[in-house]
């Protein structure tokens, strides 16, 4: 049990059986619970989970089997579409702020209520044939359903003022407009001057998805060959339908020709892929390991939706992809406690469900993304040291983005929105980290890594009469931080235990074109423990300093002497957490 900040409180029980019966089985089952009021205002979360773990061994042992089951149920309160402060209002509110208790404010955590479950579950058979062959195949099953209710729009500018779009309410199916009553809230939560009607909608989401791995090692006289098939097959449900929230009434505000207007998009899809892949890991001589391998992708996406997401129009698709990816590794022990290696893998990303977001999804004719991997690197370990680094580099291929109506490609204006093909990311850099241990129980580790990136946009823009021109090629990408680094000590003597770890996130950009800067982001972390036997007490301070960095910015930059309007995030403040293990 574990209680902290927040009122978190963190609840586990877990009971397993050791070996028993003839057919050496074990048995394990876990459950666990959570409650917390959240790091930010008026966000708290819920959840339980279970999980059951069961094997056995069969035919005097050349059979085992393996039966696993999973299920949580999650409740939490965020903003689903729009968060973040900006500066101005964070310096009001504070940058701990979230939601409210306000009905009448979009911003209301009744407003902001997502519950979703999920059930995972799989069966594993490993068979040894023969000292030669050894065969396993993992049927499995998930789940995954969700249930979100969100405003449209929770931000507010730095009086706490909304914006007019997140109270704007359409009462008849026709789609006639109805401009909404007196709805500027007296800041910071006063009465409104008249009916309140606010914009929002009921999104669903469900999936399930079963699949098959099989696999045989098999023992030649040239090196040991790995081969199999994974299959997979999922098919998913999705809606989201507008509301006005305080009355949960339909909002019909959408445009178009789709009736009814209150419906954003109904849609049914699935995908199937099958991958079969073979390796062969072969040594040469003792010291050196060379794996080549392959594996052959097919994978088909499906749509039928009676409003599709967007688009808004009834959409059948289906469209199958392939490749052959590539890979091989290669291993060479210097000494027996000393290492280098080398690899090299072809990757491929499967169209995204959005892809088919438009009017008509079989005028796009594009190829999956694709990567091509490299890393060199090496690992060390003695008696205290142990060392490993390595540098990458990876080419990512056939970006897909969408390109809309007037758009000249190729010649060609476009009549209808299509999505292309248009460059990529490249990212390299090296990555390196060590630890070395003392005798009497100490040890201390330090980690560290060099991140660029690149985007190749040749044809990333568009200019004001449509044709497509250069615009972000050899910017920097977003999301990806230029640095990371990470140190601290381990100490572990007896009963006794601790940690002091110091991390940092190096500088990003959070959008496009080395736009909207993010500074690097630090926490602290001090953890100690004290085992009594039976019973063990713990307790952790993360985030020492209390630091409250910019983890996120949305928006354009504001022109010299504007008023910045982005939105903001912020890390979480300093955690507390104390608890006990007790051992029957």
């Amino acid at each position: 049990g574990t209680l902290g900040t927040w009122g978190t409180q963190n609840l586990v029980a877990t009971m397993q059986t050791g070996k028993f019966g003839e057919n050496n089985a074990h048995l394990l089952a876990t459950f666990h619970a959570i409650k917390s009021e959240g790091a930010q205002s008026n966000s708290p979360v819920g959840g339980a989970d279970q999980l059951i773990k069961g094997d056995a061994e069969f035919f005097g042992g050349r059979l085992h089997v393996t039966a696993l089951a999973t299920h949580d149920y999650n409740t939490y309160y965020q903003p689903d579409s729009t968060s973040g402060l900006t500066l101005a209002r964070a310096d009001v509110v504070g940058r701990d702020y979230l939601l409210s208790k306000n009905p009448f404010a979009p911003d209301y955590y009744g407003y902001a209520i997502t519950k979703k479950q999920t059930w995972f579950t799989y069966v594993r058979a490993d068979l040894e044939v023969n000292e030669d062959i050894h065969l396993s195949d993992t049927p499995y099953y998930y789940f995954y359903n969700n249930s979100t209710l969100s405003a449209d729009d929770v931000t507010s500018d730095a009086t706490g003022k909304f914006a007019a779009a997140a109270f704007t309410y359409w009462p008849t199916p026709n789609g006639t407009a109805v401009a909404p009553a007196a709805t500027t809230l007296l800041p910071p939560y006063g009465a409104p001057n008249g009916p309140i009607h606010i914009s929002g909608y009921n999104k669903g989401n469900h999936y399930a998805v079963t699949g098959n791995i099989f696999k045989a090692d098999i023992r030649t006289p040239i090196g040991e060959v790995t081969t199999g098939i994974w299959y997979e097959n999922a098919s998913t449900d999705r809606r989201q339908f507008a509301l006005d929230l305080p009355t949960r009434a339909p909002n019909f505000k959408a445009s178009g020709t789709v009736v009814p207007k209150n419906i954003t998009y109904l849609q049914h899809s699935s995908w199937s892929q099958y991958q079969p892949f073979v390796e062969l890991a072969w040594q040469p001589i003792p010291q050196l390991t060379i794996t080549p391998g392959a594996k052959y992708i097919s994978f088909t996406r499906t749509v039928n939706a009676e409003v599709n997401q967007t688009s808004r129009v009834p959409t059948n698709f289906s469209r199958e992809w392939t490749d052959t990816l590539p890979y091989l590794t290669a291993n060479y022990r210097l000494m027996d406690n000393w290492s280098v290696y080398a690899q090299y893998a072809k990757g491929f990303l499967a169209p995204d469900l959005n892809t088919t977001y438009i009017a008509d999804p079989t005028t796009s004719d594009f190829s999956p993304q694709t990567s091509t991997n490299y890393q060199v690197g090496t690992v060390f370990r003695s008696d205290h040291l142990t060392i490993d680094a390595d540098v990458y580099q990876v080419d990512f291929k056939n970006k897909v983005v969408q390109l809309g109506v007037g758009q000249v490609v190729n010649g060609v204006t476009l009549t209808l929105p299509q999505f292309f093909n248009i460059g990529g990311v490249k990212y390299k850099g090296w990555e390196a980290q060590a630890t070395y241990a003392f005798d009497f129980g100490l040890a201390i580790f330090a980690n560290g890594s060099k991140n660029d990136t690149a985007v190749e946009d040749p044809r990333g823009g568009t200019t004001s009469n449509g044709t497509v021109a250069v615009a972000n090629d050899g910017m920097p990408t977003s999301g990806a931080p230029q640095w990371t680094a990470a140190g601290g000590l381990i100490y572990a003597n007896g009963p006794f235990r601790a940690s002091l770890t110091h991390k940092i996130v190096g500088q990003q950009y959070a959008s496009l074109g080395g736009v909207n800067k993010i500074q690097p982001l630090k926490s602290t972390g001090l953890d100690v423990s004290y085992d009594f036997g039976k019973f063990e007490l713990f307790a952790g301070v993360q985030n020492l300093q209390d630091n409250q960095d910019i983890v996120s910015i949305s928006g354009t930059p504001p022109a010299v002497g504007a008023v910045d309007s982005r939105r903001y995030t912020f890390q979480s403040g300093r955690f507390v957490q104390v608890g006990a293990k007790v051992n029957f």
